[in-house]
């Protein structure tokens, strides 16, 4: 039984106790938002951006090419008005970038277009590329590169320094073992060996990365009125070869071209399916540049190390430094054709009636090879730079996962998507041993 006292006593306690429960913070203010609200608003202007942004590529796709800068100006201008940047998701945030870059290439195609003139050289290699470039500082990377790849081939070939190497590459070029015949059992012979590199790049292909490559399809094709021998056709995942002249067709570069336009190259590019927005960006020289990249970068994995290997994807990779810097040279240097054709039949051992062809393209072309290098070195770069932070931590299958995984992307939005990969690594690295 409780007495008074106690009484008075739990009263006392109980009723300190409920004050000390009382909510007294005061309701917000008309205007002021908490942060659970905050959070609801932030949400639901998410949505609402994804919602626009689809709406928006919807509404570009359906527009015809010659249209399509004015819907994109008109859509972009009032997404950019509507939408606060600071508020949206990474992936809103992303997709309105990708509408920005759409943008910007459309309007540079449409004052062409008014204008009647022809497109300035670097500005046609930047919508190739995606990258800006400085014309004489590009040049001098490829012609740093092309000098890096014939050591390597004197190297390889055991040529003495006093010895130039044009005279081995005209053995080369002119010795009839390194080509099949001109007959149908030699053009079947052709596509025999394409196939078997095919296959053994598969095999050997996760050391570098994993991913799901569609069906690929290899035809042989005589037609002798084409400019190019090799076509490879995105949308339909198919590599047509002119066979028409097989003396144009060297053996010592099948390994390189199994690797250049199937696995791993434009072939598994191409296989990743593009997301609305990026199916309307159009950047030529991207899915060349990944190709002449990771051909390269097959001297990476021991298993692809062999000294025969090395000197014939130099041989490939020489020709086509050199047709970019020919490329580079006849449009901003003034070039005559003769001068880029002697200087392409002295950097590579190929076939001249080929290389010649190949001068004709760049010349009509602009861009067609030095899209594809400047792309290619941006790869390496993009690679270099995460080499140098990461050091022993950098894993290169994974670095490939992070390029090819979001499909193709302007580069200035890829450099973003590699520098977040690398810092995540740091950190994950930093926690799982923090010692190192």
């Amino acid at each position: 039984m409780l007495n008074s006292p106690h009484v008075l006593w739990l009263s006392i306690l109980f009723l300190g106790l409920s004050c000390a429960g009382v909510h007294t913070e005061k309701p917000p203010a008309p205007g002021q938002f908490t942060r659970d609200t905050l959070d609801i608003v932030d949400r639901f202007e998410n949505t609402l951006a994804g919602k626009l942004l689809h709406l928006a590529i919807q509404d570009i796709q359906a527009t015809s090419r010659d249209d399509r800068f004015q819907i994109v100006d008109a859509h972009w201008r009032k997404l950019k008005q509507s939408l606060d940047i600071s508020k949206l998701s990474a992936g809103n945030k992303h997709q309105l970038r990708l509408l920005e870059y759409l943008w910007q290439s459309e309007r540079s195609k449409s004052d062409i277009g008014k204008t009647g003139t022809e497109r300035p050289y670097m500005e046609t290699l930047e919508l190739e590329s995606s990258i800006s470039a400085d014309a004489a500082d590009f040049s001098q990377q490829a012609y740093n590169k092309l000098s890096t790849l014939h050591d390597k081939i004197r190297l390889l070939t055991a040529t003495p320094e006093n010895m130039s190497l044009r005279s081995i590459f005209e053995a080369t070029r002119n010795n009839p073992e390194n080509y099949l015949a001109n007959t149908h059992a030699g053009r079947q012979k052709y596509l025999d060996l394409i196939v078997d590199s095919l296959m053994k790049n598969a095999r050997l292909i996760p050391v570098l990365y994993a991913v799901k490559h569609s069906e690929f399809i290899l035809e042989g094709d005589d037609n002798p009125e084409a400019n190019l021998l090799f076509i490879y056709d995105t949308a339909a995942k198919t590599l047509s070869i002119d066979l028409g002249d097989m003396s144009q067709l060297p053996l010592y570069e099948v390994d390189s071209i199994a690797s250049y336009y199937g696995v791993p190259g434009m072939h598994t590019i191409s296989s990743i399916e593009p997301s609305e927005i990026q199916s309307m960006i159009s950047i030529p020289g991207y899915a060349g540049g990944w190709a002449s990249y990771i051909t390269s970068s097959l001297n990476y994995p021991l298993l692809f190390q062999h000294p025969d290997s090395e000197l014939t994807r130099a041989y490939f990779e020489a020709m086509r430094v050199s047709l970019a810097i020919a490329d580079i040279s006849l449009h901003t240097k003034n070039w005559s054709l003769e001068r880029a054709t002697e200087f392409v039949i002295g950097s590579s051992p190929y076939p001249v009636t080929r290389l010649k062809k190949s001068i004709l393209a760049a010349n009509q072309s602009p861009g067609i090879f030095s899209a594809v290098l400047l792309t290619s070195l941006e790869f390496e770069n993009l690679q270099e730079q995460s080499n140098r932070i990461l050091k022993q931590d950098f894993i290169l299958s994974e670095f490939h996962h992070t390029v090819l995984n979001p499909g193709l992307l302007p580069f200035p939005e890829l450099q973003k998507v590699v520098a977040d990969w690398t810092k995540q690594k740091m950190q994950l690295n930093k926690t799982c041993c923090p010692d190192q």
